[in-house]
């Protein structure tokens, strides 16, 4: 079995992540745009991250 990268796990977590934090966000705010749920996303990206480990 092939070993896999760590880096690799680290940024499909890190865009898992972010997709549940999108989802978390318009199920609250139903009316939000696509651009507002990116902003809100990118804008506590940090704490995404941080919330990973």
């Amino acid at each position: 079995m092939a070993q896999k990268d760590p880096m690799n796990m680290r940024v499909k977590l890190a865009i898992i992540a972010a997709a549940t934090k999108a989802v978390e966000y318009k199920s609250s705010n139903p009316d939000a745009s696509d651009d507002e749920v990116i902003r809100h996303v990118t804008e506590n990206s940090d704490e995404i991250l941080e919330g990973m480990y």
